[in-house]
């Protein structure tokens, strides 16, 4: 089932955060999400939440800002399922094109990404930590 977040999931979200990413996003940040023009899609089984999609929507552009599966849903296709949610949601919205940033040594995600059809558009230079480069990748939808 995917639905969209809800302020009981926050301690889910804080935990799959700090699973999935090397500087996860703090706790105000994720809250600061309920006033924003964001998607949250949640998919959870049995009341646990497998993963989520963070983006933000502005005009006929969204941007994927976070895509979290915790590790034991990895290569179930939580992930996919999630992606081709909110890009239904987005177009529903007037969205006509959908950017990341993935790590360029991300190359299991970076594949995903391709696979559902993204494309590299642009690098941006030690974006991640000041140190690694993040592939800019689009999709229009």
């Amino acid at each position: 089932m995917i639905r969209h977040f809800e302020r009981t999931d926050l301690f889910e979200i804080e935990e799959i955060e700090r699973e999935c990413f090397r500087v996860p996003y703090a706790e105000k940040m994720l809250e600061s999400s309920f006033s924003a023009p964001t998607f949250f899609g949640l998919l959870d089984k049995d009341k646990e939440i497998k993963g989520y999609v963070f983006a933000t929507v502005v005009l006929d552009e969204a941007n994927i800002d976070r895509v979290a599966v915790r590790e034991k849903y990895r290569s179930h296709k939580v992930a996919t399922n999630l992606l081709k949610e909110a890009e239904k949601q987005f177009k529903n919205k007037g969205v006509n094109s959908v950017y990341l940033e993935v790590r360029r040594s991300n190359e299991h995600a970076r594949h995903l990404y391709e696979h559902l059809g993204y494309m590299v558009v642009g690098v941006r230079e030690k974006y991640y930590e000041g140190v690694e480069d993040a592939f800019v990748m689009l999709k229009n939808i």
